[in-house]
């Protein structure tokens, strides 16, 4: 019994002294780890009132405004900083959710690249979305690219512009 209690104490003061070493450990971690450091999200005051304008468009779809909750179109283009008169890619662009966001953000005077690589059957649905989305006047700063990664053409721009 004497034998028991000792064992029993014994992984419990080992037990106790382990949590007591990690959090130890995790209170020495550094801020950022391997170069990235954790940001909370932005206060939405705090928000660019371009990126604002652009969610709020009462020309974006309805289906795009369901996402809005889950995927936080704000944040995203904030952390990016997305502004008026960029140019900017939208690599493998699906649909063209963000596609479209970007091409509000940017406006008149900034040029979306909106890539999709050829696809299969299985992903028709979502080309011929992206397709229709590039026929809307609001996006006529976006270039529709079908391309692969390895292809010169997937960015036709000059390097550094």
């Amino acid at each position: 019994m004497i034998r028991r209690s000792i064992g029993v104490g014994f992984f419990t003061a080992f037990a106790i002294f382990s949590l007591g070493m990690i959090d130890n450990a995790q209170a020495q971690l550094p801020a950022a780890i391997g170069g990235v450091r954790e940001q909370s999200p932005m206060v939405s005051a705090d928000i660019p009132p371009p990126i604002i304008a652009a969610i709020h468009s009462p020309g974006r779809p309805a289906e795009d405004r369901a996402l809005d909750a889950g995927r936080q179109p704000d944040q995203m283009l904030a952390f990016f900083e997305i502004e008026p008169g960029m140019k900017v890619a939208d690599l493998v662009a699906g649909g063209g959710y963000s596609t479209e966001l970007l091409s509000r953000v940017v406006g008149p005077t900034g040029k979306v690249y909106s890539q999709n690589p050829p696809t299969s059957p299985q992903l028709k649905k979502a080309i011929d979305a992206w397709t229709a989305r590039h026929k809307k006047p609001a996006l006529k700063n976006v270039v529709p690219i079908t391309s692969t990664f390895n292809s010169d053409a997937v960015l036709p721009v000059p390097p550094g512009s």
